[in-house]
């Protein structure tokens, strides 16, 4: 039997796929059939499905996860299943807004993760070239960063 939600079981938090896992709440799992030592069925994503993720997301688990729920929003809206009773009706496109607000939440979390990167960069650039003479790349002349040239 072929299972597209097979993965590492259980999960390993130390790796990207097991943070992916415990973020989005894909954390139980049923043996396979036929069954495999270390792996098992999960509910919602396979790890290869989850690794794509990663890497379509520059490695980013926060933004895999907005991927990943963007891709849930657009399997909503491409089913447009309509269910209708006496007195309910029921429309599987009502849940790509929550679908996307999620998405949308787990993108504000990986731009944030992005600044504080940008940022810690240019921290550290500015703290290795504090009192030492810098010569820009292409520059004709070099520049002391203690102000002036020579």
């Amino acid at each position: 039997m072929v299972n597209m939600k097979r993965g590492v079981a259980p999960l390993d938090p130390a790796t990207d796929v097991g943070r992916f896992r415990l973020a989005t709440g894909d954390v139980d799992f049923v043996p396979l059939d036929p069954p495999e030592v270390g792996f098992g069925a999960y509910a919602v994503w396979g790890d290869a499905q989850i690794e794509a993720f990663i890497v379509l997301g520059g490695g980013s688990v926060a933004r895999a996860i907005a991927l990943a729920y963007s891709q849930m929003a657009a399997g909503w809206a491409s089913s447009g299943a309509t269910i209708k009773t006496d007195d309910l009706t029921y429309s599987s496109k009502d849940s790509v807004g929550n679908w996307l607000n999620l998405a949308k939440y787990w993108d504000e979390i990986a731009d944030a993760e992005d600044s504080r990167a940008i940022d810690d960069y240019f921290d550290l650039v500015e703290v290795r070239s504090e009192g030492r003479c810098c010569t820009p790349e292409l520059a004709a002349r070099s520049y002391c960063c203690g102000g002036g040239f020579w």
